[in-house]
């Protein structure tokens, strides 16, 4: 097995990028990286096993591009960019780290960040649990590529999840349930080499960044990435917001059921509540971008369907 200090060159090798003069990644105390302008948006994320993933049918460069992308996923709820990454391991002795890094590599790159550092631990004899934590440090600035066509004076904020209004607009970026659909028939079969559409779902989410820009850019005013299931992740922002939602229809994925949708989680789309309808909807067909007006927001607390029957409430949540 290797020790801590062949694991660091193995990990300065996959991670090498061309480091920026005065900046400093991986390899000492810090990282230093050069100032941003506007504000620094920062996320955490955990992945652990046996709770967010499971290594008999997820493979370790699986499980590390998933941990990347889920955190980076945080960033695109706000419509801001992703910047750079620091990487928490606690891992069991045996794990194969260097397909855990490539797999975090790869996701990185797919969305233009660097990782700059982190830490490692074993986890000893005892465990056996592999946990991944990380951090995304990123921008509210916006880089000419996103704001080309772009007429407005001045860039809106970030965007939270506490600004819906009633009569705002309930917007999708994709269909929902694929993921647990995707988990589903993975737990129900063996996995034959590489994994079917429905099951890439569930192993390779989409943080979809252009997405987030494009909805804050174009008046969103709330926002949110779905982790933990639809329902449940529309009521966070409603209740924060502190309105109700009426849904005239639910996007599922091919092979995933309405409940699927409701309520499985680890989709990673977006769902964000937008005044204007058309103005949202244009947009989003210019960029060529998928968009899905699912209903609008109310006064009353709660959420429904447009037949008056309730939606609870469902999806992930953790208990301590």
């Amino acid at each position: 097995m290797p020790d801590e200090s062949t694991l660091l060159d193995i990990l300065a090798e996959i991670f090498a990028v061309n480091v920026p003069e005065g900046d400093l990644y991986i390899g000492d105390d810090c990282a230093v990286v050069g100032s941003m302008d506007g504000k620094v948006v920062v996320s955490c994320d955990h992945f652990i096993e046996g709770v967010h993933f499971d290594r008999s049918f997820a493979s370790d460069f699986e499980v590390g591009f998933k941990s990347s992308v889920t955190a980076i996923s945080d960033i695109a709820a706000m419509g801001c960019l992703p910047r750079f990454l620091l990487i928490g391991l606690a891992t069991p002795t045996g794990t194969g780290l260097e397909e855990v890094f490539r797999g975090i590599k790869s996701a990185a790159d797919h969305y233009g960040v660097v990782v700059v550092g982190g830490d490692m631990s074993s986890t000893g004899p005892s465990s056996q649990v592999l946990s991944i934590s990380t951090t995304v440090i990123g921008t509210d600035q916006l880089t000419p590529a996103y704001l080309t066509g772009f007429g407005g004076d001045q860039v809106p904020e970030p965007v939270t999840r506490s600004g819906a209004r009633p009569g705002d607009w309930i917007f999708v970026t994709g269909t929902l349930g694929g993921s647990c659909a995707g988990l589903r028939a993975l737990r129900d079969h063996a996995r034959l080499g590489e994994p079917t559409a429905l099951e890439r779902k569930y192993l390779y989410p989409v943080a979809r960044i252009a997405q987030g820009v494009l909805a804050r850019l174009c008046g969103a005013r709330a926002m949110i990435d779905i982790s933990d299931g639809f329902s449940c992740d529309l009521n966070k922002v409603c209740a924060r917001s502190q309105v109700g939602f009426e849904l005239s229809n639910v996007p599922c994925e091919p092979g995933a059921s309405l409940e699927d949708a409701l309520g499985g989680g680890g989709d990673y789309e977006l769902v964000f509540t937008a005044p204007y309808r058309d103005l949202i909807e244009l947009a989003f067909a210019d960029k060529g971008l998928d968009l899905y007006c699912v209903g609008r927001c109310i006064d009353s607390p709660g959420g429904r369907f447009t037949d008056g029957t309730p939606v609870v409430p469902r999806g992930h949540s953790h208990k301590f």
